[in-house]
């Protein structure tokens, strides 16, 4: 196309990360794109809880009026920022092959203490999912809260002393950085299209949909949907205590979910198999076991005592 694609994106190093792949990848196509940054609401305020901003997409809205405004022609997102429902005037146009979407633990020095159900030390993150899925396996453990880019929650776990902190697999890859005291954390469940790169447009663009389009990895949007459709299902944000993970191994999805209580006492979490030419209901069969087990009523208190 003869358009010069103008690509919103955050200017944390990460958010940089990801809008200079998608300009790297689109220009594999012979679509040239420019880099916007804006700032949003999640990046100015690094003082207070994620939860206590009392805005959905509390990193993402900002992009979103700018595509509203018509600033720019596309938004760059870590996928897992997202609402669950965009704006009736934007869609999700494009998915960047998936990271490893696990978490890890970063630590000043031993890992061991994973292991301890009596662990009592400190653990560092920002994320509700995080701390309920923490308590559920370390329940005397003490979780503080951490907010900010990646370096410098890396420096905050450096100048604290604290056992460890948690982080997102994918960023300390796509950043090149290789903690040395490290440890995957399998009995976390990611959240929701965690690992994800994803391309917002105006629906009405379709030139802009059908370049997207180009770069678009089906795989990591298939399963990519799936959680994001339970997410909504769920009617929880971002910020609820939910895990989400759907693999794709031949002609099979394997989903597991998480629901937590924020202080990770209560607990519905399961695995499934299904056909992948059940791929359109998943979610759907999905939610409907894990609300019979109770989940849907968990997101609920917390909304309610919110």
């Amino acid at each position: 196309m003869a358009k010069t694609i103008r690509i919103g994106s955050r200017d944390s190093k990460l958010a940089t990360w990801q809008a200079k792949e998608v300009q790297k990848q689109l220009a594999k196509h012979n679509i040239s794109s420019e880099i916007i940054f804006i700032k949003s609401i999640g990046d100015l305020v690094q003082d207070k809880p994620l939860q206590s901003l009392g805005t959905v997409g509390v990193f993402t809205k900002a992009l979103d009026d700018a595509l509203l405004n018509h600033t720019i022609d596309i938004a760059v997102h870590s996928c897992k920022d997202l609402p669950s429902k965009m704006h009736p005037d934007l869609r999700l146009s494009a998915y960047l092959e998936r990271e490893d979407s696990s978490d890890v633990l970063v630590s000043n020095g031993q890992i061991d203490f994973l292991k301890n159900k009596e662990f009592s030390g400190t653990i560092a993150t920002g994320s509700v999912r995080r701390k309920a899925q923490l308590l559920a396996h370390l329940p005397k453990a003490r979780i503080v809260g951490l907010r900010g880019n990646v370096p410098t929650r890396l420096n905050k776990l450096k100048e604290n002393n604290w056992d460890g902190a948690v982080f997102a697999l994918a960023g300390l890859k796509r950043l090149g950085i290789e903690p040395e005291h490290m440890a995957k954390l399998n009995f976390l469940v990611p959240a929701p299209a965690q690992g994800v790169v994803a391309i917002a447009c105006r629906k009405e663009e379709e030139e802009i949909v059908a370049a997207c389009k180009k770069i678009n990895h089906q795989q990591s949007q298939l399963t990519t949907e799936i959680e994001r459709q339970f997410l909504h299902l769920m009617e929880g944000g971002c910020i609820s205590p939910i895990g989400a993970k759907a693999t794709l191994n031949k002609e099979k999805i394997e989903f597991t979910i998480s629901v937590l209580s924020t202080d990770g006492s209560k607990k519905v979490e399961f695995t499934d198999k299904y056909n992948l030419s059940e791929k359109a209901s998943v979610a759907q069969k999905t939610f409907e076991k894990a609300k019979q087990f109770g989940a849907k009523e968990l997101i609920e208190e917390i909304e309610s005592n919110a």
